[in-house]
């Protein structure tokens, strides 16, 4: 590898953002798999190539495949990706974090490739072996998003596996070798394989180990009233993540962004954070709704709240008893998808029953509210 920076593209599942090492992924809040940039920038020793072992391949031209990929339509691009992942585990055995990783992209090339079957089983393992974690937690979105893949059917496998995608109560220590995955024979033998696969085993048993060696540390700290409160709320993430990570198949896609949000929600809720309701606030609600005003009856204000599954035109508006128009909150703006509330102060009206009313690009709906001076 040369003293340039290298550029190669890949495929996510869920949204999210990483930066690991030397490798920045940028992850889109989408459910359709959408391409990501990672560079890796090596050390100043690395002026020169590194030889490459005796009939060993030598790595692909990351830079040419960057643009290639976008128009591999055949998939074999996306093929050379995922075996230069497998060979950056074979020849890094030591850089346990980066093995961590390229295993997980890995599974995103499985599923570009079709190997859905293949790459369930991949997120199970990391689902079973990190739940404390969140790679634990992206892992399991990728698995339901995947499921839905593979309920339509898959173009380059389909093999059911051997494994079941069920979460075990109990950890995995190992990594387990997955017969429905596909390697190129003619850069991998079976010594090879048998090396990559003992790579993974060996990362994998000494992460689980530092993960439970955390988890059990903090638990102590907390039992004898000796943690910080970071270690407080370290501890609560952790035990809420061992929640949530679990390999669920939703039916529909508006299932699944509906489980993400419910996952978000209940994490930040779990570290009190002061900032907790921010956060829920932007995340994207799957339904056009108008929630009840708060509070109701009310004197003289209150606040009224809408969601927006997509970018829409909104009109908010106040009537009174008789249905005259009091105010518009809202007049006609545009909107991009999200939760949104309005104050509104009702000072100077009288007493009684009056209605507010949302109007959208196809969702209207009314409710009622008090005012009781």
């Amino acid at each position: 590898m040369n003293s340039k920076s290298s550029e190669n593209t890949a495929i996510l599942a869920s949204p999210a953002a990483i930066k690991e090492n030397n490798f920045t992924i940028t992850r889109e809040p989408t459910l359709t798999f959408t391409a990501i940039t990672f560079s890796q920038r090596p050390s100043s020793k690395e002026n020169t190539p590194a030889p490459h072992p005796p009939n060993k391949p030598s790595k692909p031209d990351l830079k040419a495949l960057s643009w290639e990929l976008k128009l591999d339509t055949n998939q074999i691009r996306m093929s050379e990706l995922k075996s230069f992942l497998e060979s950056y585990i074979l020849n890094n055995p030591e850089k346990e974090m980066m093995i961590r990783q390229a295993f997980y992209f890995i599974q995103k090339c499985k599923v570009s490739l079709g190997l859905y079957e293949s790459a369930m089983t991949g997120f199970q393992q990391i689902i079973n072996q990190f739940p404390y974690s969140y790679e634990g937690l992206l892992a399991s979105w990728d698995y339901a998003a995947t499921s839905l893949l593979n309920s339509q059917g898959g173009s380059g496998g389909g093999a059911t596996s051997k494994y079941d995608h069920e979460l075990r109560d109990e950890v995995v220590i190992s990594y387990i070798d997955d017969p429905n995955d596909v390697y190129d024979s003619r850069k991998f033998s079976t010594d090879d394989r048998k090396t990559l696969n003992e790579n993974l085993t060996r990362t994998f048993s000494s992460q689980v180990n530092k993960q439970a060696r955390e988890i059990k540390s903090l638990e102590e700290r907390v039992t004898k009233n000796e943690a910080t409160n970071g270690e407080k709320k370290k501890y609560q993430e952790m035990r809420t993540l061992k929640e949530v990570v679990k390999a669920r198949k939703p039916e529909t896609i508006a299932v699944h962004v509906s489980m993400i949000s419910d996952d978000l929600s209940r994490i930040i809720k779990s570290t009190g954070g002061e900032y907790s309701d921010k956060y829920e606030a932007n995340i994207l609600p799957t339904e056009f709704a108008l929630h009840q005003n708060f509070p109701n009856p009310f004197n003289p204000a209150t606040k009224i709240s809408f969601d927006l599954p997509q970018d829409s035109k909104v009109s908010l508006i106040i009537y009174d008893l008789l249905g005259r128009e009091v105010t518009r909150l809202v007049n006609n703006e545009f909107k991009v998808a999200g939760r949104y509330t309005y104050d509104f102060n009702a000072g100077s009206l009288s007493s009684g029953v009056y209605f507010y009313r949302l109007e959208t690009d196809g969702f209207t709906n009314t409710r009622r509210m008090m005012l009781v001076k």
